[in-house]
């Protein structure tokens, strides 16, 4: 499982590889290999959603939990 801090550095390493394609689009580069490379962001960004849903609705859940042995 991913932990924040992972979720953060994987955010950001897609943000260069954006910048990358974007580039490569306004240059009018090979346009199979930008193709690969988008998939492969899309099933990036699809896990590191899943992580980041189930982080919040952790957080959720022990926000609303009671503690263990009652109110303090």
């Amino acid at each position: 499982m991913l932990t924040l801090a992972d979720a953060e550095k994987r955010h950001d390493d897609l943000k260069r590889k954006m910048r990358k394609i974007r580039r490569a689009i306004r240059e009018q580069q090979d346009a199979d290999e930008l193709v690969n490379e988008i998939e492969s962001i899309k099933a990036e960004v699809a896990g590191l959603y899943a992580a980041i849903r189930y982080y919040r609705e952790m957080a959720e859940y022990l926000i609303d939990v009671e503690p263990l042995g009652g109110p303090h």
